[in-house]
């Protein structure tokens, strides 16, 4: 069967088009590795609007590149429709979005200023289907060549004479002020941040992105002929820029976008690293303790730290509980407890954050509680020996003239020795209650509740035990069977006749159930109570309602719960008598307590 032949398209070997290849080869490479590594390290914005960019510009450059190499008018006014009309305002656009991403400003983008965006292309298409001369009038083909460049002859080539139409302008101006703003955008991120970036990185994202202008501008006052395609070029340029400032500095592997924001303000020194020990970034604080040159980025930890390298070397390596880094500031010592971790996921890390958390402040406390207790125990000691042993020494005389005064005078003086023993006991307790509590251990609350019955004359009084044998808590056992012991016999000192002790554990409703949990515990009697204008000042030293007190009872229970961390408060019990409560315990487990025994 015989038929017509199929038309063979002419192709040609413009000089722009070695140009146009290479940049095309460059751009695909770097969108393909892009994508790897936004598949790799996580979707990272930036990332994700560099990969467009790249795709954008390996588009136009094929639209371009083809529409060289062909040699019928139509195709190369279809190819140059096509770059105009859809090309040019992608790889804008994907300009506009990198640079928002880079300097971490993509909420000021939303869908409908996407949908916006997109009607200029899609009416430009729209208008050059309907007439593809909407743009420009096609003149025909002149030819151009032969010519060499870089001593290469390149022969005859024809293109398409063009006579440029307003719309045409219109595409330019809007493209030029996307273009502009991204620059701007990118221009004013740099400047904002050239303290905190690399030097080369910002050359490289600033070259980047001021290339296509400048080729533009070169065209323009005809230092370079259009022959050589310098736009091309500056496509290539633009992606190797851009790509510099992502992969080669890190920018998106271990430090986000708007790292202005990232520890600024803190006053805790913070230092990030990257996988090979680098300083990536930090702030101003940890600048000021190392006293950073103004060239601290890319710094090894040793170059960094100087003298406090070996230390931090060794927090690097493997930081365990309770390590501390000391600094010598002029005449005082500054106190750190660093923290490390890692940036990244655990089986690829891309490097690690170290903070040091300044504990200056609490070191000066501890020296003190330290200084504190000491000099309680001194007091301690000096209340033991030479207050005591005078006492005996006067008791003992006083056991030999029994015999010799009546009997009435004999009890006023045992009752003025009793009061001096029983203050020279508080005054002893309120000594070791003072100090700081170092070590807690779990306390069996009812087991510690039940031991302290035996230490008080109970003779007249009944105890209710409603706590759960199983009921655990933290505390320093000693402590809590004094805190016990000073509430009972509080109970029975302030109440004339028998009285009935009830101690139980406070409980309130979980926010998810309707069961009770435990949040402390309670010890209520049956006596008169205490007065609600009293209650402010029954935990002061000294304070006492009887003649024969010593003040310290409830003043001891205070120092208890200080010490423990807790808090108590007294309120009226059901029987009118006085019930103290304690809240802020610690249980080793919460167990629910059914709502009917809650008190």
């Amino acid at each position: 069967m015989g038929g017509s032949p199929t038309p063979v398209v002419a192709v040609q070997l413009p000089p722009r088009v070695p140009f146009l290849v290479g940049s095309l080869l460059l751009t695909t490479v770097l969108a393909a590795y892009g994508l790897r590594q936004y598949q790799r390290r996580g979707h990272e914005s930036a990332l994700l609007a560099f990969i467009a960019l790249m795709i954008a510009l390996s588009s136009s450059l094929l639209t371009e590149t083809f529409l060289r190499i062909v040699t019928e008018p139509g195709l190369k006014l279809l190819g140059f429709n096509v770059l105009n009309a859809i090309g040019i305002w992608l790889s804008s656009y994907s300009f506009l979005w990198f640079a928002l991403a880079y300097a971490n400003t993509t909420r000021l983008l939303n869908r409908w200023l996407a949908g916006l965006a997109l009607a200029a292309p899609l009416g430009l298409t729209m208008a050059v289907i309907v007439a593809p001369e909407f743009l420009y009038a096609a003149n025909g083909l002149v030819t151009q060549g032969p010519m060499t460049v870089l001593g290469v002859t390149f022969g005859e080539w024809v293109s398409l004479d063009r006579t440029l139409k307003r719309p045409f302008f219109a595409v330019v101006l809007g493209v030029s002020a996307i273009v502009l703003s991204a620059i701007g955008i990118l221009g004013r991120y740099l400047l904002q941040h050239r303290g905190d970036l690399y030097t080369g990185q910002a050359v490289a994202v600033g070259v980047g992105a001021i290339s296509p202008l400048l080729a533009v501008g070169l065209l323009v006052a005809g230092i370079v002929p259009p022959e050589l395609s310098v736009t091309g070029v500056a496509y290539g340029v633009t992606a190797v820029g851009f790509a510099v400032g992502i992969f080669r500095y890190r920018l998106l592997d271990i430090a986000p976008m708007g790292r202005q924001q990232l520890v600024a303000q803190l006053t805790d020194p913070v230092v990030m690293l990257d996988a090979d020990g680098r300083v990536v970034d930090c702030n101003p604080a940890a600048r000021a303790l190392v006293s950073a040159p103004d060239g601290w980025h890319g710094l090894s930890v040793g170059d960094f730290f100087g003298s406090l390298s070996d230390d931090i070397q060794r927090i690097l390596r493997g930081p365990s509980d309770g390590d501390e880094l000391s600094v010598a500031d002029g005449t005082t010592t500054r106190y750190f407890a660093p923290d490390v971790s890692t940036i990244g996921a655990d089986h690829s890390p891309r490097g690690r954050l170290l903070v040091l958390r300044e504990i200056t402040a609490q070191k000066h406390r501890e020296r003190e509680l330290k200084r504190q207790n000491e000099r309680l125990d001194q007091f301690a000691s000096t209340v033991s020996h030479d207050l005591q042993n005078p006492l005996n020494v006067a008791y003992g005389h006083l056991q030999r003239i029994e015999d010799d005064i009546d009997d009435e005078q004999f009890a006023a003086i045992t009752q003025a020795h009793d009061r001096m023993e029983r203050l020279i006991d508080d005054l002893l307790t309120l000594a070791q209650v003072g100090q700081t509590i170092e070590d807690t251990d779990e306390v069996a609350l009812a087991d510690a509740a039940t031991a302290a019955t035996g230490l008080v004359d109970l003779t007249d009084c009944d105890v209710a035990m409603a706590i759960p044998a199983t009921t655990t808590v933290i505390a320093d056992a000693d402590r809590l069977g004094e805190l016990f012991e000073n509430l009972y016999r509080n109970a029975v000192e302030h109440t004339d006749g028998a009285v009935t002790l009830r101690v139980g554990v406070l409980s309130e409703t979980g926010s998810s159930d309707t069961s009770l949990h435990q949040t402390g515990f309670f010890v209520e009697d049956t006596g008169c109570g205490i007065p609600e204008s009293e209650r402010a000042d029954i935990f002061e030293h000294g304070y006492t309602t009887t003649t024969d007190g010593t003040g310290f009872g409830l003043s001891i229970v205070a120092d208890i719960v200080d010490a423990h961390g807790w808090e108590i408060t007294v309120t009226d019990s059901a029987a009118g008598g006085a019930r103290f409560e304690i809240t802020g315990v610690e249980f080793v487990t919460d167990q629910p307590v059914n709502a009917e025994a809650a008190p």
